[in-house]
């Protein structure tokens, strides 16, 4: 490790790191566990490709942690190429009590209403943009901004093939025989897998 993540945690803590350890994670670049000498961890994410987007990231974070009470880390810096959080400690056993409280946590941020479907800037799911313009219906939304925009990402990337695209898009147009317009648009937690809970 260079020692400008060094040089850059001190200039944003006022101390300098005396350990640094990787941890498993980060689609967007890499994730150290940090320990400063009063005894504070954080976790820092940090990525060496000039076009990272962890500053999202911690605008989605600190967005969950100011309208909802999900028990986010705390951001305490972002930028494009590094983010700074505090450090919970936990694991990705998930016993049933974690589970039922997991679930109530999620139950109660979809009960935060909005007055249209999207979100007031863009934001990514793992190292994917999405998205979020505001839209009336959310069929519409799902449709316009999450199957096909994620499709036609695909078939670009290299994914996916323009013929699977083509199916796709014949699903898309019969969305309302499949899925309800629910009563109201809901926040929601749109990447929910096991290290994140």
């Amino acid at each position: 490790m260079s020692s400008t993540l060094h040089d850059r945690l001190e200039t944003i803590t006022g101390q300098r790191p005396h350990e640094i350890h990787p941890l498993h994670g980060g689609m967007i670049g890499e994730v150290y566990r940090v320990a400063l000498p009063d005894g504070e961890r954080l976790v820092a994410k940090y990525s060496r490709d000039t076009q990272s987007t962890l500053d999202i990231e911690g605008y989605m974070l600190r967005y969950l942690a100011e309208n909802s009470q999900l028990p986010v880390p705390q951001v305490l810096h972002s930028e494009p190429d590094l983010l700074l959080m505090t450090f919970i400690d936990g694991g990705s056993s998930l016993s049933a009590d974690v589970q039922t409280h997991a679930a109530e946590l999620l139950a109660a941020l979809h009960s935060i209403r909005g007055d249209s479907f999207g979100l007031e800037r863009d934001t990514l799911i793992g190292p994917l943009h999405q998205p979020n313009p505001w839209t009336s219906r959310w069929i519409d939304f799902f449709r316009d901004q999450r199957l096909l925009y994620m499709g036609r990402e695909a078939v670009r990337e290299g994914s996916l093939s323009s013929r699977l695209l083509a199916r796709l898009e014949k699903l898309a147009q019969r969305l309302p025989d499949f899925i309800n317009e629910p009563a109201y648009p809901a926040l929601i937690h749109g990447d929910m897998w096991t290290t994140n809970v």
